[in-house]
């Protein structure tokens, strides 16, 4: 079966441009990249542990490290375990350090900074609405 052309998804004037999402990227690479792995789900890499497929190189490597080798991060105070570095990183600096992050946008305070991100998007989406509304 022949994989599927991410090339005819560009729109003739932008070869930046995806016109399933209309998202734009920085280059060619990027935007094949994302065709790929988000709108054509081409499952080119295997985890040589299990067989099971990926979008990405280093997704297949992931599940080797996680799942078959059950790695885990530890945090040095409480002794939780966490799947990613990152996690027991976040955790650490929310619950025992006690830091939070702020939006610059509004003042509202986060521990995490996916939940920021996550705010941020709302917080930018809301602000673009009420400027527009007062034009």
């Amino acid at each position: 079966m022949a994989k599927p052309n991410p090339r005819p998804a560009i729109m003739e004037n932008n070869d930046r441009l995806c016109r399933f999402c209309a998202k734009e990227f920085t280059g060619r690479s990027c935007l094949d990249r994302h065709l790929r792995t988000v709108h054509f789900k081409i499952l080119c890499y295997k985890c040589k542990e299990c067989g099971k497929k990926f979008t990405e190189k280093f997704s297949a490597k992931k599940p080797v490290d996680i799942s078959h080798l059950k790695l885990r991060f530890k945090c040095e105070v409480c002794n939780k375990t966490f799947k990613r570095k990152q996690s027991a990183k976040e955790h650490h600096i929310a619950v025992h350090l006690k830091e939070t992050i702020k939006c610059k946008m509004c003042n509202k305070t986060f521990l995490y900074p996916c939940s920021l991100s996550i705010h941020r998007k709302k917080c930018l989406k809301l602000k673009t609405e009420s400027n527009s509304s007062m034009l």
